[in-house]
């Protein structure tokens, strides 16, 4: 599993917006040792709650191990 954390300048909040990304590792064959093709992710947007920040899905939840086990990558947003 990836885990990435990426700031990038936000033009609709004038100031630079933290985003945490989840995605799922690859799939490997015991058989044919071989890698699987993964189709595109199917992608899951969280938001925080009022008065949390943008690492609460991260800490406060079980999140990386759903994507992991569902094949699904995860964007926890800053909600501005």
């Amino acid at each position: 599993m990836a885990f990435i954390t990426v700031n990038y300048m936000s033009n609709a909040l004038f100031r630079t917006v933290p985003v945490n990304v989840i995605l799922p590792a690859d799939k490997y064959s015991a058989d044919t040792r071989e890698y699987l093709s993964n189709p595109p992710y199917k992608t899951l947007y969280l938001l925080h709650g009022l008065l949390g920040n943008y690492t609460d899905w991260v800490n406060g939840t079980r999140i990386q191990r759903y994507a992991e086990e569902r094949n699904l990558a995860v964007v926890n947003a800053f909600r501005g």
